[in-house]
């Protein structure tokens, strides 16, 4: 309720007691990345989003607000080869391609960009 209300402060309190009583929760990560990165608090976010990830590897959306904290954060050249990872793991997944594509329209690599997000395209008709 306070995330929705736009409280991302005392939203991200409330995630951080929950995670202390028991860290492996993925879902509060990625709730606490999305709070940091509301409150343009780009590293913390993708610290919270890396954590989502690792608990749960197939956690996509939290690759994807990884994506955009990094392109916030004008660092793609970090956050390619993550995404890169997790598709050579997950190469079925139109998300982790339409946000590679994303981030190498960011990075000036049209072609790549081109590439990745027509592979999204081919997996997903939506993306």
């Amino acid at each position: 309720a306070l995330f929705k209300e736009g409280r991302f402060e005392e939203a991200a309190a409330a995630y951080k007691a929950i995670l202390a009583a028991n860290p492996n929760l993925g879902a509060i990560h990625f709730n606490l990345g999305n709070c940091a990165y509301n409150l343009q608090r780009y590293e913390e976010a993708i610290a919270s989003f890396k954590e989502a990830v690792r608990l749960k590897p197939d956690f996509f959306d939290a690759y994807t607000n990884m994506a955009n904290a990094y392109g916030k954060l004008k660092k793609t050249d970090e956050a390619i080869p993550l995404f890169e990872e997790a598709i050579r793991i997950h190469p079925e997944n139109a998300r982790l391609f339409s946000a590679l594509g994303l981030l190498y329209l960011n990075a000036g690599e049209g072609a790549k960009a081109v590439e990745s997000l027509e592979k999204a395209s081919v997996l997903d008709p939506g993306q």
